[in-house]
């Protein structure tokens, strides 16, 4: 055995180390000018240390592994800030500027030195979708609003804002837009956003030598209205890149809005879009943070995450300018996400040679709460968890193959078996003696026949259709006879009238000329008609002059419309239609998998109902009468508002009136982790004041 010891010294009972921080890779034993043990010691992770030429694998005792720093984030700092905050980075001096609305918080990563001050100007009132950047010519770090109404900058020597934003309350009209300050031209450029129900496709041009705002008359390829999409400037700051994002062709949020992945550079001096390609996404969709880094001018790091997610995480990816392949690097980071309350940006330090990832949510207090985390460079690839997959697959797929050999010759012997009793059949002629009793009559027993669902549309868990026979019919739907089915079904239950084609058309088919547009909805309406033609009494008509569902409601069962008849009137809910509600609830919120924004509309508005309705019910009867009902009517709250303090009040006390104080403490817990998740900042009530 051979150990490795390395300037350790024991003195008496104590032990005393003079070893600095140091890394050590590639051990060799060499022996006759022959390598005999080869130690590259490039393990990520665990305490297994391979040795490539005789097998002789060796054990590490609290390794760290160097790899490994290149794949784990590291987070340094975690703070809070009043206000909606913004964060710059002063790559000149390594530090991260976060702007509040009483102080400017400092982060150095050189020193780990953090400091806030308090702004003697008094309170600095940044307003929602505000944006800050760091001008390097001056050194000063600039707030301005998404407006374009006002730009200030912060004095550090005296800790004093240059102005104040006089309109606080105007509503952004550029969400999540992108922005960059160009040197070379002394200018602030704004590209994209949302707002009002609207993806911006706008550019605009703030000059600090004449101090004035401009909207720029772009040329070039097309860009689409966008947000949530990444910038990253070139090597030589003439070009900016900027990639995907979430949008439309028209800007309409209501027409047909798609994920963006193409990648377009803007040339600041021409003041032209190109197309340079388009990344090829499989998976999962998602959107990007809204700050790029840039390698010289072949690959581009971003940060991605998931836009229908709030508990989501978020994913560094690596993409080649060269050849557009793209690639996941590092492990995933937790990340809070709400449209307009949360925030990523990504930037690097060439000193520290790390990729700097900062999040932030701005909480119902109008606190913004940050986290930072650091990643060594150049990232790595989690091969490590892909071969463990495959591996992992591999035995799952010796399993399966064992389990149907065994099968297979369990088959075998059962049929062997009968065939043996078949050989010692009874002679028919040869009397057969019963020892039952023959006098009782004979009852013929009909084995109960299943609980089939017919004739039945579910639109709480998933779509699905059954048709009278039993069968679901949901398969033959395309994606755009589901969309099609929806906005007809969805329009008529809700509003009782149905959709024009004049809407249908500005739903799905926005992009297609009048006569087109009329040719796809006839085409599709005959297709919908004959798929609910297996569903009895079930079709699609237009007497009235909108398209609607026609439907017996006898014979045809639609749970949103048992929903819609239950909500109507909350003054009227008794235990039995609540009962009623509670199963339609139970499996799974209203179209989780449908994702257009038409139907937001419909969902935001059946999530208020339900709690609404739910706590006026509560109100109205004893707690002590029927706990464990409570307790399942509290449960299908928490599906929608996993942090409703009725529903958690409601459900630690009934199961406290039934003993199970250990369960009480435990839903209470429960909740109080997922509101300092949400929140940041914990519950402030604990289980013995609410039980009293």
């Amino acid at each position: 055995m051979i150990y490795l010891v390395l300037c350790v010294k024991h003195i008496l009972l104590l032990r005393i180390s003079y070893v600095p921080r140091f890394k050590i890779q590639d051990i060799k034993i060499t022996e006759n000018q022959k390598i005999k043990y080869h130690w590259p010691l490039n393990e990520l992770r665990g305490t297994n240390v391979s040795e490539e030429v005789s097998g002789n694998n060796a054990y590490a005792v609290n390794p760290q592994w160097i790899k490994n720093f290149y794949l784990e984030w590291n987070q340094v700092a975690t703070y809070k800030i009043h206000g909606a905050a913004t964060v710059v980075y002063d790559y000149k001096k390594d530090k991260l500027i976060t702007i509040g609305t009483d102080s400017v918080f400092t982060c150095n990563l050189i020193n780990g030195i953090f400091e806030n001050k308090n702004y003697k100007s008094g309170k600095y009132p940044t307003t929602k979708g505000n944006r800050s950047f760091f001008n390097p010519i001056n050194d000063r770090v600039y707030n301005f609003t998404s407006e374009r109404q006002e730009v200030n900058f912060f004095n550090f020597k005296t800790n004093e804002w240059s102005g104040k934003i006089k309109n606080t309350d105007e509503v952004p009209l550029h969400w999540h837009l992108n922005h960059f300050f160009s040197a070379k031209d002394s200018s602030l450029y704004l590209f994209g956003g949302y707002g009002q129900f609207t993806y911006k496709s706008d550019v605009y041009k703030y000059s600090f030598i004449n101090n004035s705002w401009d909207t720029l008359k772009v040329s070039g390829d097309i860009f689409t209205p966008r947000y949530l999409a990444a910038l990253a400037p070139s090597e030589n700051k003439n070009n900016l890149y900027i990639l995907g994002g979430y949008g439309s062709t028209t800007g309409q949020q209501v027409l047909k809005p798609r994920f963006l992945y193409d990648l377009v550079s803007f040339d600041l001096e021409k003041q032209s879009f190109k197309k340079l390609f388009t990344l090829n996404v499989k998976d999962e969709d998602f959107v990007f943070g809204n700050s790029m880094v840039s390698e010289g001018d072949s690959i581009l790091y971003a940060l991605t995450y998931p836009k229908h997610k709030f508990n989501t995480e978020i994913q560094l990816i690596k993409i080649s300018l060269k050849n557009s392949s793209w690639k996941k690097v590092g492990k995933r980071l937790p990340f809070l996400f709400h449209d307009t309350q949360s925030f990523v940006e990504l930037f690097y330090s060439k000193p520290l040679k790390k990729f700097i990832a900062v999040t932030s949510f701005l909480d119902k207090n109008d606190d913004s709460n940050f986290v930072v985390y650091t990643l060594n460079s150049p990232p790595l690839s989690d091969v490590y968890s892909s071969s463990a997959a495959k591996i992992k697959f591999k035995w799952i797929y010796l399993l399966l193959i064992f389990l149907i050999l065994l099968l297979a010759v369990f088959y075998i012997k059962r049929n062997r078996k009968n065939g043996t009793e078949k050989a010692f059949e009874a002679n028919p002629n040869s009397e057969i003696k019963t020892p039952y009793n023959t006098n009782h009559p004979i009852i013929d027993v009909v084995a109960p026949e299943a609980n089939i669902i017919k004739n039945t549309i579910f639109l709480f868990g998933d779509l699905q259709l059954f048709d009278k026979e039993g069968n679901d019919i949901t398969k033959y739907f395309t994606p755009l006879i589901k969309e099609l089915f929806l906005a007809v079904t969805l329009y008529t239950l809700r509003w009782g009238r149905g959709i024009s084609s004049e809407k249908l058309n500005e739903l799905i088919w926005f992009d297609k000329s009048v006569k087109s547009a009329r040719n796809n909805r006839s085409v599709n309406i005959a297709k919908l008609k004959g798929i609910l033609e297996n569903v009895q009494n079930c079709t699609v008509s237009k007497e009235t002059g909108y398209w609607t569902i026609d439907f017996d409601n006898h014979l045809v069962k639609i749970d949103y419309q048992t929903y819609i008849n239950i909500v109507s009137d909350k003054n009227k809910l008794d235990q039995e239609k609540a009962m009623q509600l509670i199963s339609i609830i139970e499996r799974g919120s209203f179209l989780p998998n449908a994702e257009y924004e038409w139907l937001d509309a419909f969902k935001s508005e059946i999530s208020n109902e339900i709690i609404d309705v739910y706590n006026h019910y509560i109100k109205s009867i004893d707690l002590s009468s029927d706990p464990e009902f409570l307790i399942r009517l509290s449960d299908c709250i928490f599906y929608i508002d996993p942090v409703n303090e009725e529903a958690m009040i409601i459900k630690c006390k009934s199961l406290a009136l039934l003993g199970k104080h250990s369960l009480a403490q435990k839903s209470f817990e429960n909740f109080s982790r997922e509101y300092a998740k949400i929140y940041s900042q914990a519950f402030d009530r604990d289980l013995n004041t609410i039980l009293s």
